[in-house]
């Protein structure tokens, strides 16, 4: 653990879409919770995807070393990127803190970093940090090659297919839990499995891949436990492996997606790997964090003590 400098005024990314509207709502109460705790702070609204890495990179260039992400999954995986692409200093020495203000919230759930805006900026005002992983992707995008890092979870298949699903529908404006969770049913019974080849480390995996989760944090898609093993502060991934398997046994299981327990089903496998390689025989989409990329072929790398992060105190879980 380490204590946060004193370095000044904070650079507070917001995203006023987040959780369907629930940034902009929350915006008032953010600040008043940051004045109180008698924070300094520079405030920059996002207005389109993608501007959160380079606001974040421009305010590391203009000497900011302390940064807030205040949004869901998807503002808290834009301002990593931003963090982690800049050259302008080691990312480990920036210090960045959430504010869960999304409707999943997935990556801070894993710190118990608390989903109220007090208890967030509590925690961040008690200034404990620890370093955490980061997993560095290589993909493709309309054939092209690209890169992007991610900070919670990232994986091919079936969530991949939701995430895109769901991602749809809030560019259309339907977002929220009841949104995802009907984008997962509905793909439930149009996705098929995709002859795969995986490669863990020096392990080769033949298998129809119904899903292929790479873990730096447990949950993902509003909640799920999708990764119950992972350790954020790891060398390696956590790998959740399922290859195929019925449908009406996913849908009689479901409550144990949010507990972890889905793992004992035998269409599972629990991996460990600091690089995972997907080959698939026809398109095998991408998601990171949440957000849809592009497809396979595709490596996961993951990169130790990557992020500094704002967390509650040891032994002392937010009340």
């Amino acid at each position: 653990m380490h204590t946060i400098p004193d370095e000044g005024t904070w650079f507070l990314v917001l995203n006023p879409a987040a959780g369907g509207g629930r940034g902009k709502k929350l915006l008032p109460e953010i600040e008043s919770a940051l004045n109180e705790a008698q924070i300094k702070y520079s405030l920059h609204l996002t207005t389109e995807p993608g501007e959160a890495i380079w606001a974040v990179q421009e305010a590391i260039a203009a000497g900011l070393r302390n940064i807030i992400a205040a949004g869901g999954d998807g503002t808290f995986h834009e301002v990593a990127n931003g963090i982690l692409t800049q050259s302008i200093v080691d990312p480990s020495a920036l210090t960045l803190a959430l504010i869960p203000a999304g409707t999943g919230n997935d990556w801070p759930r894993t710190w118990q970093i608390p989903s109220d805006i007090k208890g967030a900026v509590r925690v961040l005002s008690e200034g404990h940090t620890c370093l955490q992983s980061a997993g560095l992707i290589q993909y493709h995008l309309n054939g092209l090659p690209c890169t992007r890092w991610f900070v919670n979870v990232a994986g091919c298949g079936f969530d991949a297919a939701v995430a895109a699903a769901a991602n749809k529908a809030k560019e259309n404006g339907r977002s929220g839990y009841l949104t995802y969770v009907f984008q997962l049913v509905q793909t439930l019974f149009r996705y098929k499995e995709v002859a795969s080849h995986l490669q863990i480390n020096q392990q080769s995996i033949l298998v129809d891949l119904f899903a292929v989760l790479a873990g730096i944090g447990k949950y993902a898609g509003n909640g799920m436990m999708l990764v119950p093993e992972a350790n954020p502060a790891s060398n390696q991934f956590s790998i959740t492996l399922v290859k195929k398997i019925p449908r009406l046994k996913v849908v009689r299981n479901l409550p144990k997606l949010f507990n972890g327990r889905f793992t004992t089903m035998r269409e599972v496998s629990i991996l460990q790997g600091s690089k995972l390689a997907i080959n698939a025989g026809r398109n095998l989409l991408l998601q990171a964090d949440g957000e849809s990329l592009g497809e396979a072929p595709v490596t996961f790398e993951i990169f130790p003590a990557r992020i500094k992060l704002v967390v509650p105190r040891p032994n002392q879980p937010p009340k």
